[in-house]
């Protein structure tokens, strides 16, 4: 995973860049993670192991965005997925 040209940096908001999380049911929010001024995502840190594990990869591409560059157009953030090894 290679990040994205637009993707900038943590800030006070997030305060990383990528999770790799082990999959629990009952931390999945279906889309309603953190609020709008704290991702929530350090809450599920407890260093336990995610060997063999279903796992959850969450990234945080940190857009920045100027009002003046339009409201409409929405920039491209994110990682680019390369695939490795014999294809």
């Amino acid at each position: 995973m290679l990040p994205g040209p637009n993707d900038g940096t943590a800030d006070a908001f997030s305060a990383s860049d990528l999770w790799l999380l082990r999959y629990r049911a009952s931390e999945d929010r279906y889309g309603r993670q953190g609020t709008a001024a704290d991702d929530g995502l350090n809450g599920y840190l407890n260093a336990e192991s995610t060997d063999g594990q279903d796992l959850v990869v969450w990234y945080a591409a940190h857009l920045f965005h100027r009002v003046a560059q339009g409201g409409d157009d929405w920039h491209g953030v994110g990682p680019d997925l390369v695939p490795f090894g014999p294809w």
